[in-house]
């Protein structure tokens, strides 16, 4: 039987990080071996590799396909993209201020951004689940640890600052207060909970982040903050705002805080989060259309079909399939002879200036976080993988299964 549309789309989303996925193989002895793409400028051919995020975030999708398919291309990849985060991964137990940590580029980074690292940390948690390979859990157990004891705790164990300098005595510091954007990271410690069994991660890592977004960056409307009620001179994140005044002082891209509501409510059993996931949900569904973020359209649309499976409330997902998924596949690339940007979606959030010539345009760009978050909602969209990717559901059900050969180390 042939594909549904949105899965067709979003199994083309997970080709492109397969075909574009850094491999060293001779003549090009690269150490960025399993790294992916982060954003692409397609007039000039300007590829910037991705860091700590981007592979999480990628892997996610691979594993989506994988779980959708069977094929084995795609398990490749994400255990491919896995092998890059271990080297990102600081593994020198005599330094405790930053074993366990993962560095935000490359092995050269001297800081964590901590929300990116709890993405890269998810990845690791899905490729232990898809895979049962104990390396890939231990990896995730130690990054967990390192988060809760040395990160949090720099805020009071309730939130971590939008970088970590791995040395503390580093002068040159930069997002050196408390981000929204951490809010989107929270399920990590959820999944990292179930598969342990370990209780430590829900009572010091994810309880004390969902209570502290609650109160700090969602509005009684749902809305979410970009900077929090208890700091208003936090740190902004641009390529998750507007420059809108509709929009001021509220996250257009909300980084997925939006769903950490629904999963809150699914894990912890306390109503009031997944009040005002729904509460969210109405406003979204009220507010002007093309909102003026790339990312913006395809991350509501997961968000609304999370929450109108948590609610019951058919509304919910009419209107990501009906209004937003026409919206988002506008920006796919189609029927490309180009293998670097066939199957992505374009739209760069960021100041074009960042990553091609002055003046670009953001839809000449394609890049990972347009890219993933569609993916996830066209196979949202499409059923046959809901969850457990960007969910609060399905983690329990049977996991596919795997080939013995799949599991031994890529080598080219």
């Amino acid at each position: 039987m042939a594909p549904s549309a949105h899965l067709a789309a979003a199994l083309k989303a997970a080709d492109w990080f397969v075909a574009t996925q850094v491999l060293m193989k001779k003549p090009h002895w690269d150490a960025n071996h399993g790294r992916f793409v982060y954003t692409y400028h397609i007039p000039t051919k300007n590829r910037v590799l991705g860091l700590s995020w981007t592979q999480g975030r990628a892997i996610i999708t691979l594993l989506a396909a994988w779980e959708a398919t069977g094929r084995p291309e795609y398990l490749k990849a994400a255990i491919q993209g896995g092998e890059y985060i271990k080297h990102l991964q600081v593994l020198d137990a005599r330094n405790q201020r930053a074993f366990g940590a993962i560095r935000e580029e490359c092995l050269a980074s001297w800081y964590v951004y901590p929300r990116d690292a709890m993405e890269a940390g998810l990845g690791l948690v899905f490729l232990h689940r898809a895979t049962g390979d104990a390396e890939w859990l231990y990896r995730a157990r130690i990054f967990g640890d390192w988060f809760i004891k040395q990160a949090m705790a720099e805020e009071k164990g309730e939130w971590t600052r939008g970088a970590f300098f791995l040395d503390a005595a580093e002068k040159k510091r930069h997002l050196d207060r408390r981000s929204f954007c951490l809010g989107g990271g929270t399920p990590f410690f959820s999944n990292l909970a179930k598969v342990t069994g370990d209780s430590f991660y829900m009572d010091r890592g994810f309880r004390p982040l969902a209570a502290a977004q609650l109160r700090d960056y969602v509005r009684e409307d749902g809305a979410i903050l970009s900077r929090s009620r208890t700091d208003p001179a936090g740190e902004g994140v641009g390529h998750h705002d507007a420059r809108d005044k509709r929009y001021e002082g509220l996250a257009v891209n909300d980084d997925a805080l939006g769903l950490t509501n629904v999963v809150a409510w699914k894990e912890l059993g306390e109503q009031v989060y997944l009040d005002r996931a729904a509460a969210y949900a109405e406003y979204m569904l009220r507010d002007e259309y093309p909102v003026p973020n790339h990312a913006a359209a395809p991350l509501r649309a997961l968000t609304l079909l999370e929450t109108g499976r948590a609610t019951g409330e058919k509304r919910f997902a009419a209107f990501a399939a009906e209004r937003l998924a026409p919206m988002f596949l506008k920006g796919r690339v189609a029927g490309s002879a180009d293998a670097a940007i066939e199957g992505a979606f374009r739209g760069e959030d960021e100041p074009a200036e960042y990553y091609g010539p002055k003046g670009s345009d953001p839809l000449d760009f394609v890049n990972t976080r347009v890219t993933a978050y569609a993916a996830s909602a066209l196979f949202k969209l499409d059923g046959t993988v809901f969850g457990p990717y960007y969910s609060a559901f399905d983690w329990e059900k049977p996991v596919r299964r795997v080939e013995p050969e799949l599991l031994a180390p890529y080598r080219l």
